[in-house]
């Protein structure tokens, strides 16, 4: 692969901005999810549409009030009240454009939810915007196979939390991208990398430029990734909608997900003729060249996917999930994983070793988990504006990326700029690196 990205899955809308050859989908009802995970809203901000349903999950094991702050729209806190057990669901029908902020009375946690009218702004107005699907869905392959691996109770190589944020002087052995041979050649260095924010606008450092985005009225960015070439990237969404830019090939879109599922990731083809599609439950829908190598839609899982990669050869992927349970198809080899070990915050993104043994996972609180791949530190004990929600690799290091688009480069990867002074309106969803 030409670069290894995370996406942590989180929901958002956008302004009206068409890509030439492109168009977004006419706005509809939808269900867009917040998850309560460890005594956090996952995201704690979220754009929804007018019309739109916000479901709230309760995936802890802890009892909590979600309680609507009083103001303009909401005249007492009765207007936006429900109690959660464990397990249990709230929805909630938004009707009216505007700013509705929350909390859960129990804990100390906050919330807020903008609602937008169907052209991406919170006040009314009688202009739609166009469109229909950016190109044809093509039908999900539903080839299942059993997980070769599922967790271990041995950390092969143990995690370590080091807050030190400073560049490390570790080497490893690099290599990276498929060989036509089918072996391992010589990673690039990064020399820029990509941001996708959650409504859509995509930010280039380095020699990453930006091609294009997918703004528009259809909300829900939850993923970019860089082509081989480095010269084009894809964009998708929670619905599962594909964008190309650049070079990147549209290769197919999935049908829509069961209601409580959504799309969170997407992997590519070391060669870009084909890509993997991955919903939160673990469904896996390959389009192009890529085959299904299996999934995990009937099997109950601990904490929802989050994250996806495909390995080098493009014979296998590993999926991650938000306890840090790994998940390992086709040539995809199991080096251990987080799944039986509380963790102080949930695990966001994984990314294997450019030498092509080993993995990183890397939690929320920009914690480092090294199952046989060199340490290079971590932002575990270090305070953040904001959560981690992505992370990339490279020859001699690791780069994680906050909601507010702060940039965290450990190892020798380097750093071509960030957003941490001026975070974009929309948090930062996921991040690519060009070669």
């Amino acid at each position: 692969m030409s670069s290894f990205r995370r996406v942590a899955g989180v929901v958002l809308t956008a302004v009206v901005a068409v890509t030439v050859g492109y168009r977004l989908d006419t706005a509809v009802a939808a269900t867009r999810t917040v998850f309560i995970v460890d005594n956090e809203f996952r995201p704690d901000s979220l754009d929804a549409l007018v019309g739109d349903t916000v479901r709230w999950n309760n995936d802890t094991a802890e009892r909590h009030k979600l309680t609507a702050e009083s103001g303009l729209l909401f005249p007492s806190p009765e207007y936006f009240s429900a109690e959660l057990t464990p397990g249990a669901t709230y929805e909630r029908r938004f009707t009216q454009a505007g700013t509705y902020r929350y909390r859960c009375e129990l804990h100390n946690m906050t919330g807020v939810i903008r609602v937008l009218d169907s052209n991406g702004g919170p006040t009314p107005t009688s202009t739609t915007s166009t469109t229909s699907k950016s190109s044809t869905t093509t039908e999900p392959t539903t080839t299942t196979t059993e997980p070769t691996t599922t967790t271990t109770t041995g950390v092969l190589s143990p995690p370590v939390l080091d807050s030190s944020p400073s560049t490390s002087t570790s080497t490893s052995t690099t290599g990276g991208d498929a060989a036509p041979d089918g072996g391992i050649q010589p990673a690039k260095s990064v020399s820029g990398y990509w941001m996708l924010s959650a409504d859509g606008r995509v930010f280039g450092f380095g020699s990453a430029a930006k091609l294009g985005e997918s703004v528009g009225s259809l909300p829900g960015r939850v993923d970019l990734v860089a082509t081989p070439s480095g010269a084009g990237y894809w964009v998708l969404t929670e619905a599962g909608h594909v964008y190309p830019f650049g070079d990147a090939k549209f290769h197919g879109a999935p049908a829509a997900v069961p209601a409580g599922d959504r799309y969170v990731s997407l992997a590519a083809t070391p060669d870009g003729a084909g890509y993997w599609v991955f919903s939160a439950k673990g469904r896996v829908v390959p389009f192009g060249t890529a085959q299904s190598f299996g999934d995990l839609s009937a099997i109950p899982l601990n904490g929802r996917i989050l994250d996806s990669v495909a390995t080098p050869s493009g014979q296998g992927y590993w999926m991650v999930g938000s306890d840090g349970g790994i998940f390992s198809f086709g040539d995809a080899r199991f080096f251990g994983s987080m799944g039986a070990t509380r963790l102080n915050k949930p695990v966001t993104s994984m990314v294997p070793d450019p030498d092509g043994t080993g993995y990183w996972l890397v939690a929320s609180d920009g914690g480092i988990f090294a199952f046989q791949a060199p340490f290079y530190g971590s932002m575990g004990s270090t305070r953040l504006n904001k959560p981690i929600t992505a992370m990339v690799g490279g020859p001699g290091g690791y780069l994680m990326v906050g909601e507010d688009g702060g940039i965290f480069s450990l190892g020798t990867i380097p750093f071509y700029g960030s957003l941490g002074n001026n975070p974009p309106g929309s948090p930062i969803v996921a991040v690519a690196v060009s070669r």
